[in-house]
């Protein structure tokens, strides 16, 4: 009998030892995952199954009916996020590079702005190797997460011109969020990271260290200037001014968020929305919006794709 025991006491042990090393074995949690899902003014775009798919287009950003022809043979990853000059979209092409159709894009904007006339900043961008999330454009600059969680940037706080890399010390990042003279990113642990040198003056970026640092359990960022993001219990955080609704939000499980807007999803699916400032769309529009899966917002509309594949659009341009 005291044999058995001792024989059930070392199975014991082991299976404990065993399962301790198995919760250990991947601390990491989240991993940095591209941008599948994206809206701005001019377009809403998706990714599915490599190919890049419009679910909104504007009529008055001078692209034909035949699309991006430099992206055909093209395995899209993801879809970079930018802030200007969004006319045509860009995206992570599967060997890690972005792709940019410069034929289709307006003259204007190439009388404006093009290859020539930042080269620095694109030879840098192009030498990127893999990148989970690209975000910014040749006038802001561009910040990369890369597949090891760290983040490479060029001119993304200042102006192109200023190639001082900002944020290549940050480890262990899973999403970055930019926004101008400013980048936040999220860690593994649900904390948030944030380098702001031409955010305000230095009390203004010393309240904003002061208050991020008191952030925690955070699964989700969004915004742009001014950040928003989604905690483990469903709750929301921002630091914009005038938001006062999303205080009272529950059981959320994505959000969205452009400068004048905030959207989230709940658990059974249907929308929480505030809107503040200047929006081409109210609160209202999402009262019975249900079942829906994925949400993009900018502040001229807002965009979701709905459990059954379906697509539900409002604001301007509806």
């Amino acid at each position: 009998m005291r044999k058995n025991s001792r024989k059930y006491g070392k199975i014991f042990v082991f299976l404990m030892i065993a399962l301790f090393v198995c919760g250990c074995a991947d601390p990491k949690g989240a991993q940095p995952q591209p941008v599948t899902f994206y809206a701005n003014p001019n377009y809403a775009v998706q990714i599915q199954d490599g190919s890049l798919r419009y679910l909104y287009r504007s009529d008055d950003y001078g692209i034909g009916e035949n699309g991006y022809p430099a992206y055909e043979g093209c395995i899209a990853a993801g879809i970079v996020e930018g802030e200007r000059f969004e006319e045509a979209p860009e995206i992570i092409s599967d060997s890690g590079i972005f792709v940019r159709d410069e034929n289709a894009m307006p003259k204007g904007w190439q009388d404006a702005l093009s290859y020539e006339a930042a080269p620095d900043i694109l030879s840098q961008v192009e030498q990127w190797e893999d990148i989970a999330q690209l975000i910014g454009d040749m006038r802001e600059g561009y910040a990369a997460l890369l597949s090891d969680g760290t983040v490479v940037s060029v001119g993304i706080v200042n102006s192109v011109w200023d190639q001082e890399a900002v944020v290549e010390d940050w480890v262990d990042i899973v999403r970055i969020v930019s926004g101008h003279g400013v980048i936040y990113g999220l860690k593994q642990d649900g904390s948030v990271c944030v380098h702001a040198k031409d955010w305000g003056d230095r009390l203004d970026r010393m309240n904003l260290e002061k208050e991020l640092a008191g952030w925690t359990d955070i699964v989700q960022i969004a915004g742009g200037r001014d950040l928003f993001a989604l905690k483990k219990d469903g709750t929301v955080l921002t630091t914009a001014q005038g938001f006062y609704a999303y205080r009272q939000w529950e059981k959320i499980t994505a959000i969205a968020a452009s400068g004048s807007a905030l959207v989230g999803i709940r658990e059974d699916g249907t929308v929480a929305a505030e809107c503040v400032g200047r929006n081409g769309f109210w609160e209202e529009e999402f009262l019975d919006w249900d079942e829906v899966e994925q949400i993009a917002v900018c502040d001229a509309y807002c965009i979701a794709i709905h459990r059954d594949g379906t697509v539900r659009k409002t604001g301007d341009g509806k």
